[in-house]
């Protein structure tokens, strides 16, 4: 789920830490189904869990959710959501989920994110978090990119309309 904050007229998106061996990279949150669950809904859970239960979005905002964009030769189901915005301190708080995978997470601006999404390798600047750059997980860059060709997720900041 690449999940979007407005904060003073332009999107965040929350990106985790991987830890998983082979993995140590930066990416949008997401998991595998569950047993009878559509991908929306393991989008859904996912982002919950991969937050430390600390990010959801509104019922208003899952109605305006885009997706998915299925990244070619992989599973991934990329969903775009807005979700209320969660200081990086608050979701790092000790754990109140079971499931977390994730150990450290982020605030990207739009525009950094098309950038890292522009130079394959290229890090992304961090607005809120504990670090000045992430580098993106290469197959989470690659349905980001898939998802932005596609339209799923939107060229221009969506929390600036007209521009």
């Amino acid at each position: 789920m690449a999940a979007y904050a407005c904060q003073a007229g332009e999107a965040l998106f929350l990106l985790a830490l991987d830890p998983a061996p082979g993995r140590g990279a930066w990416g949008h949150l997401g998991g595998r189904a569950e047993a009878g669950e559509a991908p929306l809904q393991t989008a859904l859970r996912e982002l919950h869990e991969e937050s430390n239960c600390s990010v959801a979005p509104t019922e208003a905002a899952l109605a305006r959710a885009t997706g998915p964009s299925v990244a070619a030769g992989s599973r991934f189901h990329t969903f775009v959501v807005e979700v209320p915005h969660v200081p990086v301190g608050l979701i790092a708080q000790p754990r109140r989920c079971n499931d977390v995978e994730r150990e450290q997470w982020v605030w990207v601006a739009h525009t950094d994110l098309m950038t890292a999404l522009d130079a394959p390798g290229h890090p992304a600047p961090v607005r809120e978090g504990s670090r000045a750059s992430v580098p993106l997980w290469q197959p989470a860059w690659r349905s980001l990119r898939q998802a932005r060709d596609e339209g799923i997720l939107p060229r221009q900041d969506p929390c600036r309309p007209g521009q």
